[in-house]
């Protein structure tokens, strides 16, 4: 290459055309590192989420609550009827179902009992979703558990008609589940609902046991990671 010289500098013939102070732009090959990143996943930002609601809080507060869950799984498994102390609850939830689904129709309005006492705790776990209280979430979901356990006891009673039933409004009292399974014709299949019931009111409680002993772990260890942080 030939090189003028301006000064005592060498210059190519490029640099010597180019007017004094322009400045040479030179291409940039490949990713330019640091101006852009890939997006997080999304089990990636709920994982940060949780660490972020983790922090701070206390575990042995809410270990109590979540070996509770474990008693009202091994008493449901020991006995179909045994009833936890969700059970007023869940009962009054039943009961304003029948009147909330009743413009629907005889049969909506029956089953209307089973759908939100089943919706209600859904409902909430979309609540402290939006609160980003993740604890809480996991208590709605033991919550759900417990009306499936309810709703499999009542569904496997529709032959024999034994558990004792109340009208809060008067009148005859309607079995809702030997209704609804006469008026769909399957009401020799109640035993096999209620067994599939209580296999996903099971499914359900194990996974609220294991998301809460989770969330404790993340909540002692985010603990212990900050009590280092502040002897440093």
């Amino acid at each position: 290459m030939d090189l003028l010289r301006q000064g005592d500098r060498d210059l190519c013939p490029d640099c010597r055309e180019r007017p004094r102070g322009a400045i040479r732009h030179i291409p940039v090959e490949g990713p330019r590192e640091g101006l852009m990143t890939a997006p997080r996943s999304l089990p990636a930002r709920l994982r940060s989420a949780v660490e972020a609601w983790c922090t701070g809080r206390s575990w042995l507060l809410r270990l109590p609550l979540l070996l509770w869950f474990g008693w009202i799984l091994v008493r449901h498994w020991g006995s179909p009827t045994y009833q936890s102390l969700f059970k007023p609850l869940n009962l009054g939830i039943h009961e304003l179902g029948h009147y909330l689904f009743a413009p629907l129709g005889q049969f909506v309005g029956i089953a209307g009992g089973s759908i939100l006492q089943c919706l209600a705790p859904i409902l909430s776990m979309g609540m402290f979703l939006r609160q980003r209280d993740f604890f809480a979430i996991v208590v709605c979901l033991g919550w759900l558990s417990t009306n499936i356990f309810d709703v499999a006891t009542y569904a496997g009673d529709a032959s024999a008609m034994a558990l004792p039933l109340v009208s809060p409004g008067g009148g005859d009292v309607i079995h809702d589940w030997n209704y609804l399974l006469g008026r769909l014709g399957l009401l020799g299949w109640d035993g096999l609902l209620a067994f599939v019931l209580r296999v996903a009111a099971s499914a359900d409680m194990i996974a609220t046991i294991a998301l809460g002993a989770w969330l404790l772990w993340t909540m002692a260890r985010l603990k212990g990671s900050r009590e280092a942080l502040d002897e440093l």
